[in-house]
C-alpha cells in the first residue's frame, strides 16, 4: 500500500510540475465557468474545445469547468450529446455561463455516469452500461421505481415478490441470470456513491426478514439517473459484491441562478385486473364438489355430510364471496415539491414529497414521507463541496390477505346471525352419536372458523421504517482536470413492527379457546458508513485522452435487531408486551458488523477518439472471513475501436461504428454463511441448570470468496442518425461457489459451507433505437431490447448432485431445470391419475423415484419495446414487456387443486369443476375423493405453467402547455399527464385460465391503475 501512495504521489506532482511549466507560458490565462441547459440544469460532461491551442476539457459533475486559453483571445466551442453546439469568442472574460440548447435530432449517445465520479460519453465507453435518465422516469408510477425499470434495460429483468406488492419489499433483480447456487444474485446499488444496504430487515427475527427495495425510500423525483453496469469493464473496480452487476443512482443536483419552483401532484385509482384474478368455486358449486367428494370417499349417503343444513345454519342458501369482501379499488396520491436556485458560488436543491397508496387490499395502507437537501458550494477557486441530507419516512398498516382469502368457504357467512358480531364457529356434523331414545343422530360439533375480517378489522399489524442518509463530499483541483476529493456516507435504517392479535378472534386465542390475545414487537437498525479518499484524472494532450481514478474505501455495516412477544392481556386496548402475563413473555435479539478495506483504481486512455484501452483493480478485505481468505482482487482490462473516425472510413450512411470489449474478474460475498461459525444461545438448551448453546453453523476458516469471470464483446453501429443497435455477447463463469456439503456430525452440525463447483451464464443482448418518422411537428421513435441467456452447472463438490424436491442441480445442466414425474392425465375409465415412469410407462402409483429432468423457469428471451410518439406539445409513450419461454412450477395450485383432498376445509379453484364423474368422461382433473388417497396433487408436470407474457406496462400520455400561456400565468412550464400502469398481461394459455401471473403471484391479482398529473414551474 506504501508503494501504491508513493508511485501516486509521484505522478501527482509530476503532472503538477507540468501544468505550473504550462501556466508560465506567456501568453496563457485561466477561463471558468458552468454549462446549464435551457432549463438552468447542469450538464454533465459537456466538452469545451479551444480552436486555437486544439486543448478541451469536460464539465464536472455540477457542470463547471476551467480551461487554459491564449490571453489575448480565443475561441471556444461548447458541445454535448443531444444539444446544439456554441460557439463563444472569448477576449477579457474570465468567467462564462453557457447556456445549450436541445437537439432533438440526435439518438443514441448519452452521458453514462460511471465509478467514483467518472463521467463518459457512450461513444468513449469501453465497459458495458445502459443509463435510463429522469426524463425516463419522471411519469412513471412513483410507488415502486425498480419494478418499473422492468424492460427498459437490455439483460436486467425484474422477478415480482410473490405476495402482497409491498412499498418497501425489494423485487429480485437479475442482471444476465443467477450468478450463484446459494450466496445473493442480486446487484450492488449505489445512491450517490455510498452502497445500499439491501439485505433483510433483521437476521434471525421471523417476519420481519423481508428484503428492502433500495429504492423504496427515495422519491422518484429525486433521481437524475439510474445506470446499470454489466461486465467486469464496468464493475471490476468495485470489486466486492459486484459479480452481479452495479447499478449508481445519481440523484438531482441545484443549479446557479434565479430559484427555480416545481410541484407535481399525482392521483391514482386502482383495480383489480380480472384477467389475474384467482377463481373459486361459489357456494352452489362448492357444495357439488364436496357433496361429490363426500360420496366418492367411501361414504354410502349423506346423512352425515358435515355441511348438511340446521337452524343454525343454511348453507345451501349462503353464498359468501370472500374476494370481494377482501378486495375493492385503491387510490394512490404523490406530491412532489423542489425549490432549486443559488448564486455564482453555490447552489442548492431543496425536495419534499408525500406518497400515499390505499391499496386493492381493503384495509392496507402505505405511505412515504421525504425531505431532501443537497447543496454545493465553490468554497475558493480550488476548493468546491458538497452536503447532501435525506430523511424518509414509512408508516404502513398491512394484512397479508393472499395468502388465505382463497380457501374460505363460500357457505360460510363471515357474521352471526344478528349480522353485526363477526362469527368464529359453524355447526357441522362430526360423525354419530346416540340420543336419549338409542337412536342413531348425527353428531353436531362446533368447528373453528378462519375469520378473514375478523383478522383484519380486529388485529392490527403495522410498521414503521425510517431511513436518513447523509453524503459529504471535499474537493480539491490540484490542477486543471486533476482532483483530490474525500467523501463520507452514512445510511440510517429503523424498521419497526408491531402486531396485536385480538381476544376475539382465533388468532388471539388460546388451545382451549379461550381469549388471551397476543402481542409482538420487534425492531432492526442498520448503520452504514463509507469514507473515501480518491484521485482523479481527467486530461487530453493533443490526441491522447487519459483518465484515471485510485483511491481508498473504507465500509463499516453493522446490525441489530430485537424482538418481544406475550399473551394474556386484560382487554384489548392494553397492547403492550410489557402487561402481558408474566409467564408467557419471549425475546430475542441479535447483532453483528462486517467491516471492508479496499484499495482500487481505474486508467484509461485514448488516442485520436479511435482507440481506447482501460485497466482496472481493486483489493477488497472483509470481517465475514477467516485470516487465510480475507483479501480478494479483482482486476480487469478493455479495449474499443470508432472504426468511424478512422480517416480510411468513408461510408457515410453509417456515422457510428464501434468494437469492443473487455476481460476481467469480481467477487461476491454476499450470503447468510460466516467463516466464523454460529452458536444459537436460547432457554430451550440447558444443562446443568444453565443457559446452553448449539452450534448453528460450523466455523470454516478457509472459507473465501465467490469470484465471477466475465468476458464482454459488442458490436455498435449507428446508420444516418436515425437507427441506433448494439449487439453485445457475454460469459461469465463463476467459480468457488458456496456449496452446503456433508460433514460429520462431530463437528457439531451434519452440514458445512465450502467453496465448491463453478457455474457458468453466457448469453447475448440487441438494443435498438430508431427513428421511424420525423417531421416538422411529428416524431415517433421506438426503443426495442431482447436478451438470451443460457445457465449450465459446471462443476460441484465431487460431481455430487444436490436433490430438492422439485429441482436438482447436476453437473452440465441448467441450474432452474424442474425434476418433476412427468403426469400423464386421468384414466377415462375410473377417473384415476396417471403419470409416466422413468422409462415413460404409464403408471398409476406416484413415486418421486420417477423424476426426470422436465423443462427450465429461465426464458428463452425477454425484453422490453417502447414507442414515444410526439406531435407538437403532446406526447404518447407506450412501454411494454415481455418474456418468451420457460415454465413456472406452482405450489399454490398444487395446494389449491388438490382433487378433493382438503375440500371439506378449503374452497377450491374453478378449474376443479373439470373433473372426471363417468367412466368414459375426457375430463382434466381425477376424480373427485374426500381425502384423496391417490397422491394427485403431489408435484410433478401437472402443476408447470408457461411463463411467457407480454404485458402493457404503462401508457403515458403528456401535454405541455405553451410556453406563450404559461408566461401570462406567471408559470414557466406546465404538464399535465394521463397515466396507465399495469394496464393489461397476455400469457398463452390465458383463455384456458391459466395464467401464470396469478399462479406466481400465489393468487394475488395484478393492480392496474390510472393516474392523472400535473405539474408546474415557475
Amino acid at each position: 500500500m506504501r508503494r501504491f501512495l508513493y508511485h501516486l504521489l509521484i505522478i501527482i506532482l509530476l503532472l503538477s510540475v507540468n501544468q505550473s511549466v504550462e501556466a508560465q507560458e506567456a501568453g496563457v490565462r485561466k477561463v471558468t465557468g458552468v454549462v446549464i441547459d435551457t432549463e438552468r440544469s447542469p450538464v454533465v460532461g459537456a466538452s469545451i474545445l479551444v480552436k486555437e491551442t486544439k486543448k478541451g476539457t469536460v464539465t464536472d459533475m455540477d457542470g463547471k469547468f476551467t480551461i487554459s486559453v491564449p490571453a489575448d483571445k480565443a475561441t471556444l466551442v461548447f458541445s454535448f450529446i443531444g444539444m446544439e453546439s456554441e460557439t463563444i469568442i472569448v477576449t477579457k472574460q474570465t468567467d462564462l455561463k453557457v447556456v445549450l440548447k436541445n437537439n432533438d435530432h440526435q439518438i443514441g449517445e448519452v452521458v453514462v455516469q460511471g465509478a467514483y465520479g467518472t463521467i463518459q460519453k457512450r461513444s468513449d465507453m469501453v465497459g458495458s452500461a445502459f443509463q435510463v435518465g429522469s426524463k425516463e422516469l419522471k411519469y412513471l408510477p412513483a410507488g415502486r421505481v425498480d419494478d418499473m425499470l422492468d424492460g427498459l434495460i437490455p439483460g436486467m429483468r425484474i422477478e415480482p415478490n410473490t405476495d402482497s406488492p409491498s412499498v418497501r419489499t425489494r423485487n429480485n433483480v437479475r442482471i444476465r441470470g443467477d450468478g450463484s447456487l446459494n450466496a445473493s444474485s442480486e446487484p450492488m446499488w449505489i445512491v450517490d456513491g455510498v452502497p445500499v444496504y439491501t439485505g433483510t430487515a433483521t437476521n434471525i427475527i421471523e417476519g420481519m426478514n423481508t428484503s428492502i427495495s433500495p429504492l423504496s425510500f427515495l422519491n422518484p423525483d429525486d433521481i437524475e439517473s439510474i445506470t446499470v453496469l454489466k461486465d467486469a469493464s464496468a464493475t471490476a473496480i468495485y470489486g466486492v459484491n459486484a459479480s452481479n452487476g452495479v447499478i449508481l443512482i445519481t440523484t438531482k443536483k441545484g443549479h446557479s441562478g434565479k430559484t427555480v419552483l416545481n410541484a407535481t401532484v399525482q392521483y391514482g385509482v386502482s383495480f383489480l385486473n380480472e384477467s389475474t384474478r384467482f377463481k373459486t368455486t361459489n357456494g352452489s358449486q362448492y357444495l357439488e364438489l364436496a357433496r361429490e367428494a363426500w360420496l366418492n370417499g367411501g361414504e354410502k349417503n349423506l346423512d352425515y355430510f358435515p355441511y348438511t343444513d340446521n337452524p343454525h345454519d343454511s348453507y345451501s342458501t349462503t353464498n359468501t364471496n370472500w374476494h370481494d369482501l377482501l378486495f375493492g379499488n385503491g387510490q394512490t396520491l404523490q406530491v412532489n415539491v423542489s425549490a432549486s436556485g443559488g448564486s455564482e458560488r453555490m447552489s442548492n436543491r431543496l425536495s419534499a414529497s408525500y406518497y400515499q397508496e390505499d391499496q386493492i387490499e381493503k384495509g392496507n395502507r402505505q405511505q412515504r414521507i421525504t425531505l431532501r437537501s443537497v447543496t454545493n458550494v465553490q468554497i475558493h477557486p480550488k476548493f468546491s463541496s458538497s452536503v447532501t441530507l435525506g430523511v424518509s419516512y414509512n408508516p404502513n398498516n398491512l394484512f397479508a390477505v393472499s395468502k388465505s382469502y382463497y380457501q374460505l368457504l363460500p357457505i360460510f357467512s363471515p357474521y352471526d346471525m344478528d349480522g353485526t358480531t363477526y362469527r368464529l364457529y359453524d355447526n357441522i356434523i362430526d360423525g354419530t352419536t346416540t340420543d336419549s331414545f338409542g337412536n342413531v343422530v348425527p353428531n353436531w360439533k362446533k368447528k373453528k372458523l378462519f375469520n378473514s375480517l375478523a383478522y383484519r378489522d380486529e388485529n392490527s399489524d403495522k410498521q414503521r421504517a425510517v431511513q436518513a442518509e447523509g453524503n459529504f463530499s471535499l474537493k480539491y483541483d490540484i490542477i486543471q482536470g486533476l482532483s483530490a476529493t474525500v467523501q463520507f456516507g452514512v445510511n440510517y435504517l429503523n424498521n419497526h413492527g408491531a402486531s396485536y392479535s385480538a381476544r376475539t378472534n382465533w388468532a388471539g386465542m388460546d388451545s382451549n379457546g379461550e381469549g388471551v390475545g397476543y402481542s409482538q414487537r420487534e425492531e432492526s437498525n442498520v448503520l452504514t458508513w463509507v469514507n473515501v479518499y480518491r484521485v482523479n484524472l481527467d486530461r487530453r494532450f493533443g490526441k491522447h485522452g487519459v483518465n484515471a481514478v485510485a483511491g481508498i474505501e473504507l465500509k463499516n455495516v453493522s446490525r441489530d435487531s430485537h424482538s418481544a412477544s406475550g399473551s394474556g392481556f386484560m382487554n384489548d386496548f392494553i397492547q403492550e408486551v410489557g402487561y402481558a402475563e408474566q409467564d408467557s413473555r419471549l425475546g430475542s435479539s441479535s447483532s453483528d458488523i462486517t467491516r471492508n478495506l479496499s484499495y482500487f483504481f481505474s486508467a484509461g486512455y485514448n488516442w485520436a477518439s479511435r482507440y481506447y484501452l482501460t485497466v482496472s483493480g481493486r483489493r477488497d478485505g472483509s470481517s465475514d472471513f477467516g485470516k487465510f481468505a480475507r483479501w480478494a482482487n479483482s482486476a480487469s482490462i478493455g479495449a474499443s475501436w470508432n472504426i468511424h473516425n478512422e480517416p480510411f472510413y468513408s461510408w457515410d450512411f453509417m456515422d457510428v461504428l464501434k468494437l469492443k470489449g473487455s476481460y476481467g474478474n469480481t467477487n461476491n460475498s454476499r450470503s447468510s454463511v460466516s467463516a466464523k461459525g454460529a452458536y444459537n444461545y436460547s432457554d430451550s438448551y440447558f444443562y446443568d441448570n444453565r443457559l446452553g448453546a448449539v452450534m448453528s453453523e460450523p466455523p470454516n476458516p478457509g472459507l473465501t470468496w465467490e469470484t465471477t469471470y466475465k468476458t464482454n464483446v459488442s458490436i455498435r453501429a449507428r446508420f444516418l442518425e436515425r437507427f441506433d443497435m448494439e449487439l453485445e455477447y457475454y460469459r461469465d463463469v463463476t467459480e468457488n461457489m458456496l456449496s452446503k456439503l456433508g460433514v460429520s456430525r462431530a463437528v457439531g452440525s451434519t452440514r458445512i459451507y465450502r467453496n465448491a463447483g463453478s457455474m457458468r451464464n453466457q448469453g447475448v443482448e440487441f438494443n435498438m433505437n430508431t427513428v421511424n418518422i420525423r417531421m416538422k411537428d411529428f416524431e415517433w421513435t421506438t426503443d426495442f431490447n431482447i436478451a438470451h441467456n443460457k445457465n449450465k452447472i459446471l462443476e460441484l463438490y465431487n460431481d455430487t448432485e444436490v436433490g430438492r424436491i422439485t429441482n436438482v442441480w447436476r453437473k452440465g445442466e441448467d441450474k432452474n431445470v424442474y425434476y418433476l414425474v412427468r403426469w400423464a392425465g386421468v384414466d377415462p375409465r375410473d377417473g384415476s391419475p396417471l403419470w409416466y415412469d422413468k422409462n415413460g410407462n404409464i403408471t398409476r402409483s406416484f413415486s418421486y423415484d420417477n423424476r426426470v429432468p422436465y423443462k427450465t423457469s429461465s426464458p428463452t428471451v425477454y425484453g422490453g419495446f417502447h414507442n414515444t410518439f410526439r406531435w407538437k406539445d403532446l406526447s404518447l409513450r407506450v412501454n411494454m414487456t415481455y418474456s418468451i419461454g420457460g415454465y413456472l412450477l406452482s405450489s399454490f395450485m398444487s395446494g389449491s387443486l388438490d382433487d378433493g383432498y382438503s375440500v371439506l376445509s378449503y374452497n377450491q379453484p374453478i378449474e376443479a369443476l373439470d373433473r372426471w364423474q363417468n367412466p368414459g368422461d375426457l375430463a382434466v382433473n381425477p376424480k373427485f375423493v374426500n381425502n384423496n388417497p391417490s397422491k394427485s396433487s403431489m408435484y410433478s408436470t401437472r402443476y408447470l405453467y408457461k411463463a411467457t407474457y407480454f404485458e402493457l406496462k404503462n401508457i403515458v400520455l403528456t401535454y405541455n402547455l405553451p410556453k406563450s400561456i404559461c408566461k401570462k400565468m406567471n408559470m414557466s412550464g406546465c404538464t399535465l399527464s394521463l397515466i396507465g400502469d399495469n394496464v393489461a398481461i397476455f400469457t398463452p394459455d390465458q383463455k384456458k385460465g391459466k395464467n401464470s401471473y396469478k399462479t406466481l403471484m400465489n393468487g394475488f391479482p395484478m393492480t392496474t391503475t390510472y393516474s392523472v398529473s400535473l405539474g408546474v414551474s415557475f
